[in-house]
Formats: structure tokens, sequence, C-alpha cells
């Protein structure tokens, strides 16, 4: 879609890394997302591509269990589980589904350009 919209090859590379790099925040994985950011999240394909692996992959089953010692004392995991990576399939489905929307969006925003560029 990037390629649709620069004018150029120079225009599109250079556009990629300012396009890819709110993928890579809104995508949840370098800290958890919380307020009006987990808004903006939901429109990056990133949300819910990392979502439908961490599903598949049950990324909240590796958390390991806190580790109780013997005086009694109880350490805690340094991560905690996430509903983003639920291990059902109902999450599943909802990820695919918002991905395959996003897919159909771009594709449809895709064709209305090359069908105006056609016509100029």
């Amino acid at each position: 879609m990037v390629s649709t919209f620069a004018k150029s090859e120079t225009q599109a590379n250079t556009a990629l890394p300012i396009l890819l790099l709110p993928q890579i925040i809104f995508s949840g994985v370098l800290f958890q997302i919380k307020g009006v950011s987990q808004y903006l999240s939901w429109l990056t394909v990133s949300r819910w591509s990392i979502g439908a692996y961490g599903t598949l992959l049950d990324i909240n089953g590796l958390i390991p269990e806190p580790i109780i010692f013997p005086d009694g004392k109880v350490m805690e995991s340094a991560f905690k589980t996430n509903p983003v990576y639920d291990p059902s399939w109902g999450n599943l489905l909802i990820n695919w589904q918002v991905l395959l929307l996003q897919g159909f969006l771009c594709l449809a925003i895709i064709f209305l350009l090359k069908k105006r560029q056609d016509i100029i």
C-alpha cells in the first residue's frame, strides 16, 4: 500500500521506517499498552499478528510459577499474564478476523488508488 501512495521508489523507501516504528511500539511486545495507546494499537497490523502468535504459542503458559522459599517468602515472576495472549479459539479467531479485515481494507485502498492512477 505504501508503494501505491509513493511517487518514486526513494519516497517509498523513506516512508517505510517511519511507518514501521509505530508497528513495533504498538505491537505490545516491548511493554504493556494502556490508556489511549491501547485503542491506537487496534489500528496496527502488528498488534493483531503478535496477538495471534502469542495465542498459538500459549505465551501465558510459558510464564513461570512464583517461587516459594523455605522461609515462606514468595518471589513473583517478573512477567504477568496478558489477555491478548489468551490461548482460546475465540481469541485466535478475533485476531485472524481483524487481520483479514485490515488486509481487505488495504487491498481496497490499493485498488482504488491504482484505478485513479489509470484514469489520470
